[in-house]
Protein backbone atom coordinates (compact mmCIF):
# COMPACT_ATOMS: atom_id res chain seq x y z
CA UNK A 1 0.00 0.00 0.00
CA UNK A 2 0.95 3.37 -1.08
CA UNK A 3 1.35 5.68 1.96
CA UNK A 4 1.47 9.63 1.43
CA UNK A 5 2.36 12.18 4.32
CA UNK A 6 0.39 14.85 4.46
CA UNK A 7 1.88 18.16 6.35
CA UNK A 8 -0.36 20.15 8.59
CA UNK A 9 -1.22 23.25 5.41
CA UNK A 10 -2.66 20.12 3.54
CA UNK A 11 -4.69 18.49 6.25
CA UNK A 12 -6.23 21.74 7.08
CA UNK A 13 -6.93 22.60 3.62
CA UNK A 14 -8.30 19.30 3.12
CA UNK A 15 -10.79 19.95 6.22
CA UNK A 16 -11.83 23.32 6.36
CA UNK A 17 -10.97 25.25 2.65
CA UNK A 18 -10.98 22.56 0.12
CA UNK A 19 -10.60 25.43 -2.36
CA UNK A 20 -6.86 26.13 -1.25
CA UNK A 21 -6.29 22.98 -2.34
CA UNK A 22 -5.42 22.17 -6.60
CA UNK A 23 -7.22 19.48 -8.63
CA UNK A 24 -4.49 17.18 -8.84
CA UNK A 25 -4.01 17.29 -5.07
CA UNK A 26 -8.07 16.97 -4.50
CA UNK A 27 -7.83 13.58 -6.94
CA UNK A 28 -5.22 12.13 -5.16
CA UNK A 29 -6.80 12.72 -1.86
CA UNK A 30 -10.72 11.44 -3.39
CA UNK A 31 -8.74 8.39 -4.80
CA UNK A 32 -7.65 7.06 -1.44
CA UNK A 33 -9.67 3.90 -2.39
CA UNK A 34 -6.79 2.76 -5.28
CA UNK A 35 -4.62 1.57 -2.40
CA UNK A 36 -3.45 4.13 -0.85
CA UNK A 37 -2.88 5.48 2.96
CA UNK A 38 -3.05 9.24 4.26
CA UNK A 39 -1.28 9.94 6.75
CA UNK A 40 -0.69 12.53 9.33
CA UNK A 41 1.92 13.16 11.87
CA UNK A 42 1.34 13.57 15.53
CA UNK A 43 3.47 16.46 15.03
CA UNK A 44 0.80 18.41 12.96
CA UNK A 45 -1.73 17.67 15.42
CA UNK A 46 0.55 19.77 18.20
CA UNK A 47 0.60 22.16 15.58
CA UNK A 48 -2.82 22.77 14.64
CA UNK A 49 -3.05 22.97 18.84
CA UNK A 50 -0.76 25.49 18.95
CA UNK A 51 -2.02 27.62 15.54
CA UNK A 52 -5.00 27.38 17.47
CA UNK A 53 -4.59 28.28 21.20
CA UNK A 54 -2.31 31.55 19.83
CA UNK A 55 -5.35 32.70 17.33
CA UNK A 56 -2.54 32.44 14.27
CA UNK A 57 -5.62 30.19 13.20
CA UNK A 58 -9.02 29.80 12.76
CA UNK A 59 -10.03 26.05 13.50
CA UNK A 60 -13.61 24.37 14.19
CA UNK A 61 -11.11 22.30 16.30
CA UNK A 62 -10.97 23.26 20.18
CA UNK A 63 -9.24 20.36 21.78
CA UNK A 64 -6.75 17.43 20.56
CA UNK A 65 -9.62 15.40 20.65
CA UNK A 66 -11.51 17.49 18.10
CA UNK A 67 -8.54 17.10 15.98
CA UNK A 68 -8.54 13.54 16.53
CA UNK A 69 -11.81 12.41 15.77
CA UNK A 70 -11.77 14.71 12.34
CA UNK A 71 -8.49 12.84 11.30
CA UNK A 72 -10.51 9.57 12.06
CA UNK A 73 -13.60 10.70 10.11
CA UNK A 74 -10.90 11.21 7.37
CA UNK A 75 -9.38 7.90 7.34
CA UNK A 76 -6.08 9.56 8.16
CA UNK A 77 -3.34 7.29 9.64
CA UNK A 78 -1.44 9.09 12.72
CA UNK A 79 1.95 8.98 12.43
CA UNK A 80 3.77 8.84 15.75
CA UNK A 81 7.00 10.59 16.74
CA UNK A 82 10.01 7.96 16.87
CA UNK A 83 13.36 7.61 17.85
CA UNK A 84 14.35 7.25 14.27
CA UNK A 85 12.45 10.79 12.92
CA UNK A 86 14.42 11.58 16.16
CA UNK A 87 17.51 10.45 14.83
CA UNK A 88 16.52 11.81 11.13
CA UNK A 89 16.07 15.29 12.35
CA UNK A 90 19.27 15.40 13.93
CA UNK A 91 20.82 14.80 11.14
CA UNK A 92 18.73 17.07 8.55
CA UNK A 93 20.99 19.98 6.61
CA UNK A 94 18.78 22.96 7.63
CA UNK A 95 18.91 26.25 5.55
CA UNK A 96 18.93 29.51 8.28
CA UNK A 97 15.94 31.23 6.51
CA UNK A 98 13.85 27.63 6.84
CA UNK A 99 13.36 28.05 10.82
CA UNK A 100 10.14 26.24 11.82
CA UNK A 101 11.07 23.26 13.69
CA UNK A 102 7.07 21.45 13.01
CA UNK A 103 8.40 21.56 9.36
CA UNK A 104 11.64 19.56 9.89
CA UNK A 105 10.34 17.57 12.19
CA UNK A 106 7.60 16.14 9.34
CA UNK A 107 10.34 16.47 6.46
CA UNK A 108 12.39 14.16 9.26
CA UNK A 109 9.43 11.46 9.20
CA UNK A 110 8.71 11.04 5.45
CA UNK A 111 12.24 10.59 4.65
CA UNK A 112 12.49 7.88 7.29
CA UNK A 113 9.40 6.64 6.46
CA UNK A 114 10.07 6.78 3.08
CA UNK A 115 6.41 8.38 1.86
CA UNK A 116 5.82 10.90 -0.16
CA UNK A 117 4.99 14.45 1.82
CA UNK A 118 2.01 16.89 0.29
CA UNK A 119 2.56 19.98 0.32
CA UNK A 120 1.96 23.63 -0.25
CA UNK A 121 5.37 24.81 1.59
CA UNK A 122 7.92 25.51 -1.68
CA UNK A 123 10.75 25.63 1.04
CA UNK A 124 10.43 22.03 1.34
CA UNK A 125 12.44 21.68 -2.23
CA UNK A 126 15.47 21.98 -0.43
CA UNK A 127 15.05 18.93 1.18
CA UNK A 128 15.18 16.91 -1.68
CA UNK A 129 18.27 16.70 -1.90
CA UNK A 130 18.19 14.80 1.19
CA UNK A 131 15.91 12.46 0.24
CA UNK A 132 12.60 13.94 0.65
CA UNK A 133 9.96 13.08 -1.97
CA UNK A 134 7.48 15.63 -2.71
CA UNK A 135 4.30 16.89 -4.20
CA UNK A 136 3.63 20.16 -4.09
CA UNK A 137 -0.37 21.96 -3.93
CA UNK A 138 0.47 24.50 -6.49
CA UNK A 139 -1.59 27.17 -4.86
CA UNK A 140 -3.80 29.57 -7.11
Amino acid sequence: MERYLLDTNIVLFYAMQRDRLTKKILAILANYEFNRKFVISAISIAEIGLLTKKGKIKSKWTKTNDILQAVSDLDFEVLPFTKNHADRYWKLDTPNEHKDPFDHIIIAQAIEEKMLLISSDTDFEYYSRQGLDILFNETR
